[in-house]
């Protein structure tokens, strides 16, 4: 787990926690899933859900959940983009991947997939997009496994 996916990783079971719930497992065989959906809004340029219906089938899990988010980076200088890791754009940008989750919050769809309560598993997976943008996928699911 790097940066940015542990930042709204334990962000996420923190907000659980404090609804009283369990906190969520870091579930490998979910993070193709994330990571492929992260992938296609990089590539598409747009946030979406697309999908989503056949990712969850395919967990084999009773329940799914999914938040996708975006964060634009402003600052890339010159126009030229330089490979940046995870780890590194936490430390560099925290207001802003604190900023999808507070976004999270304040939507009651988002709030109630956080707060779902038979979620057992989840994984948060970023994808750099086209003019500094990364996006986000957080996907969680709980039941027969």
């Amino acid at each position: 787990m790097e940066g940015i996916e542990r930042i709204l990783f334990h962000s996420i079971n923190a907000y659980r926690r404090k609804h009283g719930l369990d906190t969520l497992i870091w579930d490998e065989r979910l993070l193709k899933f994330a990571i492929g959906h992260s992938a296609w809004m990089a590539h598409s340029g747009s946030l979406s859900h697309r999908g989503f219906h056949a990712r969850a089938a395919l967990t084999g899990m009773e329940v799914c959940v999914e938040n996708v988010g975006v964060i634009y980076l402003l600052n890339v200088g010159n126009g030229i983009l330089k490979p940046v890791s995870s780890r590194q754009l936490a430390l560099d940008y925290p207001d802003a991947i604190m900023e999808v989750f507070k976004g999270w919050v304040e939507s009651m769809g988002h709030r109630r997939n956080m707060l779902y309560k038979e979620l057992k598993r989840g994984v948060v997976a970023v994808y750099p997009g086209r003019q500094g943008s990364i996006y986000i996928t957080f996907f969680a699911c709980g039941g027969d496994d």
